[in-house]
């Protein structure tokens, strides 16, 4: 019968009415989905549907509660902000850097809803020691290439691979370049630029995920998923390297017209477009 107790013995199920004659246990034997649950518990396997017997079988010696079959809700976590991500990166451990002299952490400084964003490599000595990127030589450099491309410090966001400086200003290595890019990753998740201008080999390299010479691409408009990527040499190559200071400011001058042609199609497209003429009209229907 559909509506039987599975167990059928000279017990009653906990719960059962007493007055009611045990004839296999019938259903109103059973009065609460507690009881019935319970009951299906105690039943043996060849007395349960398939799927009984699997819910059983799973939870082992594990007791079955009413809990197991509630539906559960998820909920999505409240989104963490710049300035969260910063703090909890405050005494960063994840990396052997954390241990080899660092001063403090440099995670970025700028605009946090800056469409343009420059990423560099690492923080150097000036760098380690005021908590900032780019604030000495190569720094006063950038801030001159980007008055050329018409840009300020104010108005951009400026970040690097790694956000602690590696001894004697070494290049960055690949375990300590994997351990900081999930937060690189965040931060441009976080800001939402549009164009994020990487600055020497590691940045491009990180950003494209691929093995790339920055003089291949130096210069270039590469559009990503979520963002034109524009490949630039470092300002501190150009320090230690001068014939690379013009080429640098070239990519800048590059910089300027992709950022001059980005703000005129806008308007371009605002615009409203002029009504042929009636002679055009005429003419291209021939």
């Amino acid at each position: 019968m559909a509506g039987d107790c599975l167990v059928r013995s000279r017990t009653r199920c906990r719960g059962a009415d007493p007055t009611v004659p045990l004839r296999g246990a019938a259903a109103n034997h059973c009065p609460s989905a507690a009881a019935r649950l319970e009951c299906i518990n105690m039943a043996p396997p060849e007395r349960m549907p398939f799927v009984t017997r699997l819910l059983r079988f799973s939870a082992l010696t594990t007791r079955i509660h009413l809990t197991i079959i509630r539906p559960v809700h998820t909920f999505p976590l409240d989104p963490m902000t710049l300035l969260e991500l910063k703090d909890s990166l405050h005494d960063c451990q994840r990396c052997k850097l954390s241990k080899l002299g660092r001063a403090q952490v440099v995670f970025g400084v700028g605009n946090p809803q800056a469409a343009v964003m420059f990423v560099g490599e690492g923080p150097g000595f000036h760098e380690d020691r005021q908590g900032e990127p780019f604030v000495g030589a190569a720094g006063k450099l950038l801030n001159e290439l980007l008055e050329s491309a018409g840009l300020s410090r104010e108005e951009i966001y400026i970040a690097n691979v790694i956000k602690c400086r590696p001894p004697n200003n070494r290049d960055p290595e690949p375990d300590e370049v994997e351990t900081c890019k999930p937060f690189l990753l965040q931060q441009i998740q976080l800001i939402q630029p549009k164009l994020v201008c990487s600055l020497g080999n590691w940045a491009t390299q990180t950003l494209l995920e691929k093995k790339v010479g920055i003089t291949k691409v130096r210069g270039q408009a590469i559009p990503l998923t979520d963002f034109v990527l524009f490949p630039l040499f470092h300002p501190a190559a150009a320090l230690h390297q001068g014939s690379l200071l013009q080429p640098l400011k070239e990519d800048f001058r590059k910089l300027k017209e992709y950022l001059d042609r980005a703000e005129s199609q806008p308007a371009a497209a605002a615009a409203p477009a002029a009504p042929p003429s009636p002679q055009q009209t005429q003419m291209d229907l021939f």
